[in-house]
């Protein structure tokens, strides 16, 4: 999974009581070497995604996304160049309100009561604070 698979959605989840599909993209790279390949591979990626939760693809594959607001969440290793926001930025008014794009830099906290890598209900409250941080973004 990651980026470089870019037939693959990473990992698809449900949150806020199941009332949204979330989409997340697992970036990992480094943006200190080959920043141009990193950036056609984000591009390419996010644009499957688009294309999935587009189509009938998404619900065909998860019937439980059916009806239910499509985020995108890019979770990046290291902090996003200003090109890669940008990008994102341009795929939120590409789909306008079929979708919503956010973004954030994994801070390694993994909810310990129940063992999965979704952020904790703590964690997911900070990061809303954090918005406007160059930690995160709700494009």
């Amino acid at each position: 999974m990651g980026i470089e698979q870019l037939d693959v959605l990473d990992v698809v989840s449900l949150r806020n009581n199941a009332s949204e599909v979330v989409l997340t993209i697992a970036d990992f790279r480094d943006w200190s070497e080959e920043k141009d390949e990193h950036l056609r591979l984000l591009y390419e990626k996010l644009f499957f995604y688009i294309d999935t939760f587009s189509s009938d693809d998404l619900v065909n594959a998860y019937p439980l996304a059916a009806g239910k607001p499509v985020v995108v969440s890019v979770v990046f290793r290291v902090p996003p160049i200003p090109d890669a926001l940008r990008l994102i930025a341009r795929c939120q008014k590409y789909v306008g309100d079929a979708g919503t794009f956010e973004w954030r830099v994994f801070s390694g906290e993994v909810d310990p009561s129940d063992g999965s890598e979704e952020p904790s209900a703590r964690t997911r409250s900070e990061m809303e604070r954090r918005v406007a941080s160059p930690k995160s973004g709700r494009i």
